[in-house]
């Protein structure tokens, strides 16, 4: 809570402070801003992976503090880090700190998303934005809850059951069975996942708020960059808006081989923001190999049949959840 709270005033308190300033002094606000929310996320969550590799290739042996991760630090994180940059961009009118520290703390997603841009909390905060009464708002939120709970309670953990016992032990199993227990995983990690953004976004239309969809339906994607459309699509809005576009823009003239390395670096960067473990990275480069590649395609006006550009795409989905 401590840490959530800093968090909060530090964040106002740079923005109120870029929205009295210009030129140089604004830009390097925004900079002391960015780096020490990165530098604390990073000291809680990749502290231990980063100086445990250092070990395993030869560095001095030393303890390493065993922190608690804190609750929601990632996705908090995240929020305050588009809250500056829309700031200094001037998208986000000053705002007081008391919506401020609402926006960022709201309980439908501050643990695990969907990521949300202040400005489209904070007007929320003092106006009813919605056509229908509140108490059928109310109800439909309370639907949407029970369905999220519903996809969370029945299929996530009954999907896992099954995903657990094939990845526990793995062992010479039948390519059907393999198949079988990768594939629960994916149904898995996609029922918990859009089931809890169901009750979140359910839960913010229960206290008269809208929050941004987070799903629709990824594993009927066709492609690659489709897929990332709909699956968890505050995260993807985040990766084009705050590291593809800025990172593709700094290589200067935006061609095929500069677009494939601003991808290849943003889903890295989204990858390890998963998870502390170089795994993840890798999950990231699986999926940024995908898009460059479907990004070529589209560039060269290739077709493929709806069914094989499915297949192709929940077989690369797939594959990257078993690593």
């Amino acid at each position: 809570v401590l840490l959530l709270a800093g968090s909060i005033v530090f964040n106002w308190q740079v923005a109120r402070m870029m929205n009295s300033r210009q030129g140089w002094r604004r830009k390097l606000l925004l900079q002391l801003g960015l780096v020490v929310d990165i530098a604390v996320l990073c000291s809680f969550k990749y502290f231990n992976l980063f100086f445990a590799t250092l070990v395993s290739y030869g560095a001095p042996k030393f303890a390493l503090p065993d922190w608690t991760f804190p609750l929601g630090i990632s996705f908090y994180t995240l929020t305050q880090v588009m809250y500056l940059v829309d700031t200094y961009q001037g998208m986000n009118p000053p705002s007081s700190l008391y919506d401020h520290a609402t926006v960022v703390s709201l309980f439908p997603y501050i643990s695990s998303g969907p990521l949300v841009r202040a400005r489209s909390i904070v007007k929320q905060l003092h106006q009813y934005t919605f056509s229908e009464s509140r108490l059928e708002l109310a109800c439909r939120g309370f639907y949407l809850f029970t369905l999220g709970l519903a996809k969370k309670m029945l299929l996530a953990d009954s999907f896992a059951k099954l995903a657990d016992a094939g990845f526990r032990a793995p062992r010479g199993y039948t390519m059907a069975e393999a198949w079988a227990f990768s594939l629960a995983y994916t149904f898995q990690i996609y029922f918990d996942f859009s089931g809890y953004s169901d009750m979140a976004v359910g839960s913010a239309w229960m206290l008269g708020i809208d929050i941004p969809q987070n799903f629709n339906a990824p594993l009927k994607a066709k492609s690659i960059s489709e897929f990332w459309q709909r699956w968890h699509i505050s995260l993807s809005n985040f990766i084009t808006s705050y590291l593809y576009t800025p990172i593709l823009r700094s290589m200067g003239k935006a061609t095929l081989e500069s677009s494939a390395i601003a991808i290849f670096i943003a889903m890295g960067i989204a990858g390890l923001w998963h998870g502390p473990a170089w795994t993840y990275l890798v999950f990231g480069l699986m999926h940024g190999s995908g898009l460059a590649i479907n990004q070529a395609w589209k560039k060269n006006k290739k077709k493929m049949p709806d069914w094989l550009g499915w297949l192709l795409t929940l077989s690369l989905v797939n594959a990257a959840f078993i690593v």
